[in-house]
């Protein structure tokens, strides 16, 4: 398609006229010609398509023209037809031959159907054709093919269009005025800005009419210098008042528009908005000037700008006061004269180089500089590409003087190190946390007492999860805690000290006190593990109490000995006085049996003693290996006959059991007192159990394995199932007559007897008792591996007192058991010397020297001990016999060193049978 292109000089686009249609004259002349023998030649030379029809409208002759626009092959392909057969609408051209045939003449325009289908524009002329007199006879048609001129129309519009539609696009404003300064015409985007709705509306208006119209006298001015000097004013700079009130700055051109002669016929012009851009270039300029008064008074940040060589080009004042060069010293030099090395300077213009051809700033990066005055800073240096020259590549160093930091960091980091390692040796467990309960450390003590690393504990949730698995036990403590942390957040005091129990990654519980410090952000705790010593405490407790208990058993025992010793003084004269008095009285005489009676009363009363005694660990033991299934097995023969029938007795013996050394007389007695004691623990009836065996006892096999040694020991248990004992009562167990049955039903000494005589065997006993559960008591006595010492045959009965005719020398400062004693001599057959002092002794046998056969003295005596009487009056009568007696038993003679092993001893009381039998073996001997 051709486009006409636009006038060249400076007039606006003009609109095209519509083609000029061909003159009628021509046309009518030949339709005027009267004749029908118009020469055909004449119709087939004219170059317009012709074409004749009848009056009925059927063609009678077309010339080439007309086929070739119809695209006929032949004329006669059409002849004869109808003419509306050649238009696209066959009513249309009938309606137009009508019109010619009644008017006599028709112009107008219709669409020609081509042979191939297509459709044109013609523009068609007709006119009735009269004979010589006036009558029609034919009809005639001229045909203007109208499709070029069209097409040209068509083409002249789409390029007004496009015109217009460019410069409604651009977002130039343009606007042409005439002489007068009134607007020809302008774009979409000029309208707008003058408040239109549409570029037609501002036809005809001037700049006064506008909203500018404060700057119209001025516009009107611009406007009539370049129409008068015919000279363009280009990209100036000047203030508008738009429509709603608002100032802008526009920048403008005008230049004179010119018709197709040249002529000025008015101006054309363009602005553009530049508020925008005037607004960014103030922010510029005030953020440059604020850039710049942040830059020298920034006194902490040094900025300086280098070329791409790295010489100095800007030096800010703080880069002055952080590195001692004033900007003259600075300006044009590399920083290798100033304060890097060579090996530091060529790494800065490598950084340099880098930034220059990445556009990416590098950095922060620290950088060492050696200063004139001998000083060693180290910076943290950022650099960048200076953005806005293109021509030259600079770059800005901002450098953060960061030496004070340095030291201060490394002497922080010194100090963390030492503090580390203090706390990696400290004693006690450490942790600490921070605000969002994140464990951050913990030291080496922590993981040794409690077993837990970081790893298992990274929160305070995963502490209280592992040291407090139960759940309900969890959330008790993790409440405590929280209440205690909350009391310390208020009284800015230390948290704790509390104490809990903590299960370690092994399992086992400790006690621990936590004491801990809320810091600014979080919270340190130290772990105090006081198992051990509230262990120890509690044992020192028990020893203390054990030795509390010892002691007062201890005086306990000697009470009862000094008791057992005066009694078996008072016992002598009563035993002696009344078997001499049953040898008066014959047994036929009441006298007889009321003597026989205080005789059984003063043995009662001696076994009592001997009680005592062994409460006292006094009695004297007969210790002897032996095999306790021998004794629990004729023991049972006893006890079955002893307690009531409503008792049922087990006895477990294992098949072979270590042995004991033993007292069999004590170890029964032993079992006696149990066993009554069992009996009445169940009044209603039960079993009483008796059981051997032998165990290894280690130190943590027993509930207290401080009170029995480890070591291989014989156990002699015997429970009951009667009503068990409580915790206090169990305190006072084995104090002296202390006792839970009714006054007069016992002693109190039956199960102390029991703790003597063990303990004097070198055993232990324990109980294990619970009310309502029975009791158990267990005696440990300690195994050896000695055989069975061989029990003697009963000894036949002692034979009757053998009297004799010696001397004998008796010293006792009691009275009474000295008279008794004599009285009983005497009644022997024997001559008595008595002395109630060693002293009176000394002097009878200072007398009688020759005449005293043996000693019969006590071993403790106010002036001297007995002991010491003998040596005196064996250094007066050598080879003189002697028999010690005494209230207290061997253990406490022996243990005062009183006598030697194997001096005769009898314990007071004693009959007449024993005395009469061991003097005559004395005297003898």
């Amino acid at each position: 398609m051709t486009r006409r292109k636009l006038n060249s000089g400076n007039t606006p686009p003009q609109p095209v006229p519509h083609a000029t249609p061909p003159s009628n004259a021509p046309l009518q002349a030949e339709a005027q010609t009267s004749s029908l023998q118009v020469k055909a030649e004449a119709l087939d030379a004219s170059p317009l398509p012709v074409a004749l029809a009848d009056l009925e409208g059927r063609l009678t002759h077309i010339n080439p023209a007309y086929v070739k626009l119809w695209g006929l092959t032949r004329a006669t392909d059409v002849l004869g037809h109808p003419a509306s057969e050649a238009w696209d609408d066959p009513q249309a051209g009938a309606k137009a031959m009508n019109l010619a045939r009644e008017q006599g003449t028709w112009e107008g325009y219709l669409f020609g159907k081509h042979k191939d289908g297509s459709t044109f524009p013609v523009r068609v002329l007709g006119s009735l054709i009269r004979d010589g007199a006036g009558s029609p006879v034919a009809l005639m048609g001229c045909f203007v093919d109208m499709r070029e001129q069209r097409r040209t129309e068509q083409e002249l519009r789409e390029s007004q269009q496009m015109l217009q539609t460019v410069l409604d696009t651009i977002p130039v404003r343009v606007f042409w005025k005439d002489r007068e300064s009134k607007y020809l015409g302008c774009n979409r985007a000029f309208a707008h800005d003058a408040g239109l709705n549409a570029p037609d509306e501002l036809t005809g208006k001037d700049d006064f009419a506008l909203g500018w119209c404060e700057q119209a006298e001025r516009y009107r001015i611009d406007d009539r210098q370049v129409i008068d000097t015919g000279i363009p004013k280009l990209q100036y700079e000047e203030p508008q008042t738009t429509p709603d009130g608002h100032h802008i700055w526009l920048r403008t051109s005008k230049i004179p528009l010119r018709d197709l002669k040249g002529s000025i016929r008015g101006v054309l012009g363009t602005y553009e908005d530049i508020t925008e851009r005037k607004q960014a270039e103030e922010a510029l300029r005030q953020s440059e000037e604020r850039f710049r008064s942040i830059i020298t008074h920034t006194p902490n940040v040094a900025v300086e700008i280098y070329d791409d060589t790295g010489r100095v080009l800007f030096w800010s004042p703080a880069a002055t006061t952080m590195f001692g060069f004033t900007p003259a010293q600075a300006l044009g030099k590399p920083l290798d004269q100033l304060f890097l090395s060579a090996e530091a300077a060529r790494e800065f213009s490598r950084v340099l180089q880098d930034v220059g051809h990445t556009g990416t700033a590098q950095g922060p990066s620290e950088w060492t500089c050696e200063l004139p005055s001998g000083e060693t800073k180290i910076v943290l240096s950022t650099i960048f590409l200076l953005p806005g020259n293109a021509e030259r590549k600079c770059f800005v160093c901002m450098d953060v003087d960061i030496t004070a930091h340095k030291r201060a960091t490394e002497a922080l980091r010194l100090s963390e190190e030492r503090l580390r390692t203090v706390l990696h040796v400290c004693p006690l467990p450490i942790a600490w946390a921070d605000a969002r309960g994140r464990i951050e450390f913990v030291n080496r003590r922590f993981s040794e007492v409690l077993g837990y690393t970081i790893l298992d504990v990274p929160t305070l949730d995963d502490w209280f999860v592992r040291a407090y698995p139960d759940p309900e036990c969890r959330r008790v403590i993790m409440a405590s805690w929280a209440a205690e942390v909350e009391t310390a957040r208020n009284t800015v005091e230390p948290i704790g000290p509390v104490e809990y129990q903590v299960t370690c990654k092994d399992g086992t519980v400790r006690q621990i006190e936590l004491v801990g410090r809320l810091l600014t952000e979080g919270l340190v705790v130290i772990f105090n593990d006081l198992t051990d010593r509230k262990r120890t405490e509690e044992e020192r407790a028990k020893l203390r109490e054990q030795l509390l208990q010892s002691q007062k058993m201890e005086s306990v025992g000697r009470l009862a000995g000094g008791v057992a010793h005066d009694f078996n003084n008072l016992l002598s004269p009563i035993l002696g006085y009344a078997e001499l008095l049953m040898e008066d009285y014959p047994s036929s005489d009441p006298r007889h049996e009321m003597v026989e009676q205080i005789e059984h009363a003063a043995k009662r009363a001696r076994e009592l003693s001997r009680q005592l005694l062994a409460f006292s660990r006094k009695q004297i033991l007969d210790l002897k290996a032996t095999d306790l299934r021998t004794i629990a097995t004729t023991f049972e023969k006893m006890l079955r006959a002893t307690i009531r029938e409503d008792i049922r007795i087990e006895l477990s013996l294992p098949q072979s059991l270590g042995l004991v050394r033993a007292d069999v007389v004590q170890i029964e007695q032993v079992l006696m007192n149990l066993a009554l004691n069992a009996q009445d623990a169940m009044p209603t009836g039960g079993t009483l159990s008796i059981s051997l065996s032998d165990v290894l006892v280690k130190d943590i096999d027993l509930d207290d394995p401080n009170t029995i040694p480890p070591g291989c020991y014989v156990t002699l248990t015997v429970s009951d199932a009667g009503c068990g004992m409580d915790k206090a009562t169990l305190d006072r167990l084995f104090e002296p007559f202390f006792t839970t049955k009714e006054t007069g039903r016992g002693t109190g000494l039956g199960l102390s007897t029991a703790y003597g005589i063990v303990r004097q065997h070198g055993g232990y006993i324990q109980v294990y008792s619970k009310p309502g559960v029975g009791s158990t008591f267990r005696i440990y006595l300690p195994r050896v591996t000695e055989t069975v010492t061989k029990t003697a045959e009963t000894p036949p009965p002692p034979p009757p007192p053998r009297g004799g005719k010696e001397t004998i020398m008796v010293v006792e400062d009691n009275s009474m058991v000295r008279e008794v004693i004599c009285r009983m001599l005497v009644r022997l057959g024997y001559r008595v010397e008595p002395a109630e002092t060693p002293g009176r002794g000394i002097e009878i046998m200072e007398r009688e020297m020759e005449r005293i056969d043996l000693l019969l003295t006590d071993v403790i005596m106010p002036e001297m001990n007995g002991r010491e009487l003998y040596d005196q009056l064996r250094a007066l009568r050598p080879g003189l016999r002697v028999i010690f007696m005494s209230g207290y038993d061997s253990d406490v003679v022996a243990n005062r060193g009183l006598l030697q092993e194997g001096v005769r001893l009898l314990q007071k009381p004693f009959e007449a049978a024993l005395l009469s039998e061991t003097i005559r073996k004395a005297l003898e001997k």
